[in-house]
Formats: structure tokens, C-alpha cells, sequence
């Protein structure tokens, strides 16, 4: 299915049939590529307001959309199996088309991210604190949005992993590859606004879906499910009637007709069974010298049980996102200490503090773990806390007031958009 979708899949006699989706603004396209996902790098010249408009407009896009999405869901009838398939297709796209909200994520280069020194931003966080100082509450709950997804150096290393693979199509030298990541690190988001990205179209009554990302289904004993998710994307709906034989030949068929460059199997662990991890390379057989690229806690681990599995996705074809911890995690929060919507310095990256405490370094790496997901959401209900204060900058206290309001080990639960829809609806 492509990255968007405005026509209910019918199923005609116990049979297939190709849903002939147009995503908005873009049917027609003739060039659908997998385009390079784009971003707002921090710079003395950056404009708050600019960026904040740019929210606005964002945030609009994403009504009219989630509205056009719940028009197509309601009419579903739970009790057929095409409006079922229909209806997990449409969870997909709503999971991808909610990084709507932040198209274009804010980034600082590599080289300003590495340098941990105290006075490393200096004119930076001058420039943009200045403007903060000048936001009302409303805009500063709207600024939050931007830590939806921060496009550390470690995420634009996937995206570049990404365009390198699909750059080497063209020689026929499709390698494919795996994402490691810890839960909660921000790997499907990370995946989510890359096929977001991409320019999916229609050309000559059928889709063009340069990227195709599904989650495994959990099973024990069958691929039916992941092939029929694959399928899905491409705009089609299968009956149960179909056996894996009748699936694998149809995506023989999709993958090089929609000029697919890159496919995505997020979650690979719930493949849990020697057959259903290989029918993930009858997949890859297939689809000759397009990537397949599979992620988890420990991708890996699916081949354990087979030379060629292991062979096809090999270790050192491994990029991987790894916790936050010391360095790392300076880095991190001087990232942060830049964008928080305080007219004064936080000094996030202090681990200890003038009479010897822990300071919020020391206490965020141990009250997270390093996990991109607890620290974020963490920091947000500190500058909720600290907002409603009234506070010039977010201290210390505020961040041990937040650590006390959640179980962090649950925050991997927490729903991150419905906690910023939580606070802008407090100061609405």
C-alpha cells in the first residue's frame, strides 16, 4: 500500500483486486522515487516563528487527514475479511502519516553534536533563547512537537544507510541489511517518517510504492499474515483462500511492477519459527536485488538457526542505535538544551553538581537508562511542570517532579503524540 490511501479495497467474488490508490497531490507521478526525507538544521539564522508557523501548518495538514482516515474506517464492517485487512492497512498509514506533525525534524551536524564542551553552543543558544523569551505558553506547548523526532547523528546514519542501498539498485547490488535498536529508541518512528518521505504515485493504473514497511505478525506457524501485509501495501487486499505459494508469486509480480526499491520488516522477532524466517527469504529470492531491510532488539537472532538466513543478513551489515549513556548522552541533551523554549540555560549536560548531587545528567542516564523514549517524554512532563511554574529554564527539581509521575520502565506503553495532544488541549 502507499503511504496514503482514498479508495475502500472491494472484493469481487472470493478473489483479488488491485485498489487503485492515488495519494493526494501527487497522482499521476510518473517518477515515484524513495525521496531523501528532509530536515531544519540549527543555525544562528534559524527563526522560532518560522519554524512554529511551519508547526501550525503541519499540525492543520494532519486534521484534514486523520479526518479523511476515520471516514474511510468507520463504514468497515468488523465481520468481513476485506474491511479487516482494509482496516490494519489503515492503522499503517495513520502510524506513518501522524510524522506529518513533524516533516521536516530539527537537526544539528555531527561535527556541533560530538562536541560536549560547556560553551560548545554558545551563540546558538543565545540566538534561540532570545526567542523564546518571547513565546506565550500556547506557542511553547506547540514548540514541543519538534521532539517527536530529532534527527540525532545516529538517525541520520540510518537514512544514509538507507539512500546508499537504494543508490546501488542501479548497479544491481541490492545488499540486504538490519536495524538494532533497544525498544524505545525511536527505530520505527525513525522508519515511519522515512517511507513518509518517500514519493509514492500512480503511473499507468498502478501504484508506484518505492517503499514498503510492515510489522511482522505474530504467528507460530505460518508466513500468510507477513505476506499478506506486504502485499497490502501495495493497494491489494488477499483472501484467506490464498495459500503462501499464491502470495509469494503475487509480490514476484507487485514488487518490480510498483518499482519497489527498498522493503521494511519491522519487529522481525515475532517470526518466531524456523519455516516462517525462511519464507523472509523466499521473499528476498524473489525480489531479486531489492534490500530487505529487518529490525528488532536483535535482528540477528533469526538466522541463528540458518547458515543462509545468516549469510543473507549478516552481522556486519548491522547499523545499530544504541542507548544513551555518558558521551553519548552529552551530546544528546546539549541537542536538547538548544531547543528548550526557556529564556535561560538549563545546563542539562551538568553531572555534578557545586555541592557534589548528581546533576541532570547524572540523574536523567539513571532514571532512563539511556532510552531515547523515557528521556523525552521524561523531559517533556519537566517542562510541563516547569512551565506551569513559570520558570525561566527547567531545573533540576522539575525533572524529579516528572520521574515521580511516571513508572519510567513504562513509558515504552506511553503513547508520545497523545501526551502532546494532552497538553496543548490544557492550554487551549
Amino acid at each position: 500500500m502507499a503511504n496514503t490511501t482514498d479508495t475502500k479495497v472491494h472484493v469481487k467474488d472470493a478473489d483479488i483486486e488491485s485498489a487503485r490508490i492515488s495519494p493526494p497531490e501527487q497522482g499521476g507521478d510518473d517518477t515515484a522515487r524513495a525521496a531523501v526525507p528532509d530536515s531544519a538544521l540549527l543555525n544562528t539564522g534559524f527563526d522560532v516563528r518560522a519554524r512554529l508557523e511551519d508547526l501550525r501548518g503541519w499540525a492543520a495538514e494532519w486534521e484534514v487527514r486523520k479526518g479523511e482516515l476515520d471516514a474511510l474506517l468507520w463504514p468497515l464492517d468488523i465481520h468481513l475479511d476485506a474491511d479487516r485487512d482494509y482496516g490494519r492497512q489503515l492503522a499503517g498509514v495513520r502510524r506513518r502519516e501522524q510524522m506529518i506533525l513533524v516533516k521536516r525534524p530539527l537537526e544539528l551536524s555531527k561535527e556541533s553534536f560530538a562536541d560536549d564542551s560547556v560553551d560548545a553552543y554558545g551563540d546558538l543558544r543565545n540566538h534561540l533563547s532570545r526567542q523564546f523569551g518571547k513565546l506565550s505558553r500556547k506557542e511553547r506547548v506547540l514548540w514541543l512537537t519538534n521532539f517527536l523526532l530529532l534527527l540525532t547523528p545516529d538517525m541520520r546514519n540510518v537514512v544514509g544507510r538507507i539512500q546508499k542501498t537504494r543508490s546501488h539498485l542501479a548497479f544491481g547490488q541490492g545488499r540486504c541489511f538490519m536495524l538494532a535498536a533497544p525498544s524505545g529508541m525511536g527505530k520505527s518512528t525513525l522508519l515511519n517518517f522515512i517511507v513518509l518521505a518517500s514519493q509514492a504515485g500512480v503511473a499507468n493504473g498502478y501504484n508506484r510504492v518505492p517503499i514498503v514497511m510492515v510489522d511482522a505478525s505474530v504467528t507460530q506457524h505460518t508466513a500468510k499474515g507477513l505476506l499478506r501485509r506486504i502485499i497490502s501495501e501495495y493497494g491489494s487486499v488477499t483472501l484467506k483462500k490464498y495459500d503462501e505459494q499464491d502470495l509469494l508469486d503475487m509480490l514476484a509480480i507487485l514488487v518490480p511492477r510498483c518499482k519497489t526499491e527498498l522493503v521494511i520488516v519491522d519487529e522481525v522477532q515475532h517470526l518466531k519459527t524456523y519455516l516462517t524466517r525462511r519464507r523472509l527469504l523466499e521473499i528476498s529470492n524473489l525480489t531479486t536485488n531489492v534490500p530487505i531491510l529487518i529490525s528488532a532488539v536483535n535482528p540477528a537472532e533469526i538466522g541463528e538457526e540458518d547458515p543462509e538466513i545468516r549469510g543473507r543478513w549478516a552481522k556486519k551489515d548491522t547499523i545499530e542505535l544504541n542507548a544513551y549513556i555518558d558521551g553519548q548522552l552529552q551530546g544528546l541533551l546539549n541537542f536538547i538544551e538548544l531547543i528548550l523554549p526557556f529564556p535561560e540555560s538549563s545546563n542539562l549536560t551538568k553531572r555534578v553538581l557545586p555541592d557534589g548531587e548528581p546533576g541532570p545528567a547524572a540523574f536523567i542516564q539513571e532514571h532512563t537508562g539511556g532510552i531515547l523514549k523515557r528521556i523525552m517524554i521524561l523531559l517533556v512532563d519537566a517542562i510541563a511542570i516547569a512551565m506551569q511554574a513559570g520558570a525561566a529554564s527547567l531545573e533540576l527539581d522539575y525533572i524529579v517532579q516528572a520521574a515521580a509521575q511516571r513508572n519510567i520502565p513504562d513509558i515504552e506503553k506511553v503513547d508520545f503524540f497523545a501526551v502532546l495532544d494532552g497538553m496543548k488541549k490544557n492550554v487551549a
